[in-house]
């Protein structure tokens, strides 16, 4: 390493210092790399088609991520995927509501929705009824072991949250929140209308 790519160095931290107000070398290197990706962002990014782009690959990627998280978080459970507890979920906070109401606000397709709350029955989390005043309609309850488990994911899972994010601090994860809010607003009414 010469002189000069030392000196960038130290002006590089400069900034850093000014602009982050930390003095970690970790910090450091985080930031350097998200200035680069920034320059090159810049550069090939004239066209926000090719930034859309790249923002959807990274939120498809970071969802693949999470689902192997969750798998992990839940392998001695009887609850397999993050589908199955959006499920139990929904079913907790809503008390008896029907199963097309569950896979709707679950953002579930009737097939998968269909074979996620038979297994949940086979394994005495959920319970079916008829509805008292339409007999065509199902409804959904949580059993008492369905409780336990459900809270068991929810701890487990808040636990992993901490763990994906860790590396994102307050005043980041304050602007994620807000543009995936603004995405979840925009999405679910299109949802909605659509469907």
């Amino acid at each position: 390493m010469n002189s000069e790519s030392i000196i960038e160095i130290i002006k590089a931290f400069e900034e850093f210092t000014k602009a982050e107000n930390k003095y970690d070398i970790h910090s450091f290197a985080l930031w350097i790399v998200n200035q680069k990706s920034k320059k090159e962002m810049e550069i090939s990014t004239d066209d926000t088609t090719e930034l859309d782009r790249r923002i959807n690959y990274l939120l498809g990627r970071y969802n693949r991520y999470s689902k192997y998280y969750v798998r992990k978080s839940l392998q001695d459970l009887p609850i397999k995927t993050v589908d199955e507890f959006w499920i139990l979920n929904y079913v907790y906070i809503q008390a008896n509501p029907s199963k097309s109401e569950t896979y709707d606000a679950t953002i579930t397709e009737l097939s998968l929705g269909t074979k996620i709350v038979k297994r949940l029955i086979s394994l005495n989390l959920i319970n079916e009824f008829d509805d008292q005043i339409d007999k065509r309609t199902k409804r959904l309850s949580i059993t008492e072991y369905g409780k336990q488990i459900r809270n068991e994911v929810f701890k487990r899972l808040g636990e992993d949250s901490v763990y994906k994010l860790a590396i994102i601090d307050k005043e980041h994860k304050l602007n994620l929140l807000t543009t995936l809010e603004k995405l979840e607003e925009y999405h679910n009414d299109l949802y909605k209308n659509t469907k």
